[in-house]
Parts: structure tokens; C-alpha cells; sequence
């Protein structure tokens, strides 16, 4: 997929690693605002919301010089995929968590390290994949196109995460009260 230049800027695969790049940001704003949600109502505490912050952020420290190694063994694609593919499961994995109330401290340190591990081992494969993916007249457009996703998702995530956080909420209680209500009813 990385291998084929082309020299028309939006090629089919440009087209599906942008749309890639919007999900694989997305999620990241998902994961922050549950994080966030998640400690301020069980604990409500800044100190812990920052020590949990900070957790996030020592993977990335160690696994960042070496997530180009990385790449180069495992390929681009395949980082990329199978990265986004276990944050997004992670993701789902901590909504599952929350909803049956097994949310404590430590679970919400255990997600954090492992979300920032994770987005330090792909996120230089973000950047490094876009010379691979178009021709060199074409690069300056692909890299502001993928701060204009960085950035957009930065604007949006929060309120896109909100809302989808607060219907998957009512969703399971809707959920949970119809469940109830078969097996009263039975």
C-alpha cells in the first residue's frame, strides 16, 4: 500500500490512511475524556487525574526513540493497523470496565499506561508513513492535511467523545432496565 506513489494527491490509499489517521485521533479523544470522566466521578481528584496524566505519558518517554525500529521490522501498515486496532479495543475494554463498575484507581493507571505505550509505539509511523504514500510536490499538502486531522480532532474529539460516551451510557442503562425487565416479566 506505502510502496506505490502516486502523483495525483488523492489516491485511494491516501484517501484510507487520512480517514485511518481521523479514527485513530478520534479514539485518542475518546480515551481522554473517559479518563477523565472515570476519575472525576469515582474520585474527583485533580492530583489523581494528574498522576494518571503523568502515567500516560512515561511509555512515551522509553517507547518513542524506539517505535521507528519498530516500524521498520513490523512495516508500516502493519503497525498502524494492529496499533489502532488494540487502542480501539482497549477503548472498548474500559467502557466494558466502567459499566460494570470494576473502574478503580488502579485499573484507570493500568489503561493509562498501556493507551500511552501503545500511541507511543504508532504515532512516529503516523508522520513517517505520509512521504511513502505520495510524491514528493504532493508532501507539503499530505502534512498539512495531517495536522488539519490532528488538530480538527483536538476541536472536535472532546464533544464527539461527550456525546458518544453519554449515549453508549444510556444505551447500556436502557439496556440493563429492558434485561430486567424480560426476567421480571418471565
Amino acid at each position: 500500500m506505502f510502496e506505490n506513489k502516486r502523483s495525483q494527491f488523492l489516491s485511494v490509499n491516501v484517501i484510507i490512511f487520512f480517514g485511518g489517521c481521523t479514527i485513530l485521533f478520534l479514539i485518542s479523544q475518546l480515551y481522554s475524556v473517559l479518563q477523565v470522566s472515570l476519575i472525576m466521578k469515582g474520585a474527583g481528584s485533580v492530583l489523581l487525574l494528574s498522576s494518571v496524566m503523568t502515567a500516560m505519558v512515561v511509555p512515551r518517554i522509553f517507547l518513542l526513540p524506539v517505535a521507528g525500529f519498530l516500524t521498520d521490522k513490523a512495516g508500516v501498515s502493519r503497525t498502524l493497523t494492529g496499533g489502532t486496532g488494540i487502542l480501539g479495543i482497549l477503548l472498548v475494554s474500559l467502557v466494558v470496565v466502567n459499566q460494570v463498575n470494576a473502574v478503580n484507581k488502579y485499573t484507570v493507571f493500568i489503561y493509562a499506561v498501556l493507551f500511552g505505550g501503545i500511541s507511543a509505539a504508532i504515532l512516529p509511523t503516523l508522520y513517517s508513513a505520509v512521504p511513502g504514500l505520495v510524491s514528493g510536490e504532493n508532501l507539503q499538502k499530505a502534512n498539512s492535511v495531517m495536522q488539519f486531522i490532528s488538530q480538527g480532532s483536538l476541536l472536535a474529539g472532546p464533544l464527539f467523545a461527550g456525546i458518544v460516551i453519554g449515549k453508549m451510557s444510556d444505551l447500556i442503562s436502557g439496556g440493563s432496565i429492558i434485561l430486567i425487565t424480560i426476567v421480571i416479566l418471565e
